[in-house]
């Protein structure tokens, strides 16, 4: 209820604020155009909390990451006083940095990323993303010892690798259809490796 209150009042200030405006205005030509300046900051106004609860912070968030890197990717499209030579080192460079940022946004999402490295076209454009995923392991340690005593035992074993391997491709497919929406590639673009 106080946040209702508090927001009307900022509009009535606002809009106590523009009469006093249009009042101080001495040239009636340069009335109406404050009086439409003020008509747009009152909808605003009466629209952000609308707009807030309408637009979630996470995805603003990982647009506004996704825009930046899409905007120095152009950056750098559009240099081309650089010689051939600048121009392959200053692309190994780029390739390197984008497969840092590769790899710090999926860390953020939870991913247990080992390396990732990213190929460039000659135009500056995304031609391949190659993913290395940390497997976690049996859980058995190199020195550890397991007794078999049961016949069914290898059977419950493998019934259990496939549910891992089950888990794995639908990990893998949610990794992949993340990468595909923020980087704007193809499926076919993107090699995710294994890395014990």
């Amino acid at each position: 209820m106080d946040a209702i209150l508090n927001w009307m009042k900022g509009i009535l200030i606002l809009f106590l604020i523009g009469h006093v405006m249009l009042y101080l205005v001495q040239n009636k030509t340069y009335e109406k155009y404050v009086h439409f300046f003020l008509r747009i900051l009152i909808l605003l106004a009466v629209m952000a909390p609308i707009a807030s609860r309408l637009i979630d912070e996470d995805t603003l968030i990982q647009n506004m990451e996704q825009a930046q890197f899409f905007q120095e990717l152009e950056n750098v499209q559009n240099i081309n006083a650089i010689s051939s030579a600048e121009t392959a080192d200053y692309r190994l460079q780029y390739e390197e940095a984008c497969g840092r940022q590769v790899e710090d946004t999926l860390r953020q999402k939870g991913y247990a990323v080992a390396y990732s490295r990213v190929t460039l076209t000659e135009a500056y454009e995304i031609e391949r993303i190659t993913i290395g995923i940390e497997k976690s392991g049996d859980n058995i340690e190199k020195n550890s010892f397991v007794h078999v005593s049961d016949i069914e035992i290898p059977a419950i074993q493998i019934k259990e690798k496939e549910k891992q391997k089950e888990q794995t491709s639908q990990e893998y497919a949610e990794l992949e259809k993340f990468v595909c929406e923020n980087y704007l590639v193809d499926k076919t673009q993107i090699q995710i490796e294994e890395v014990r």
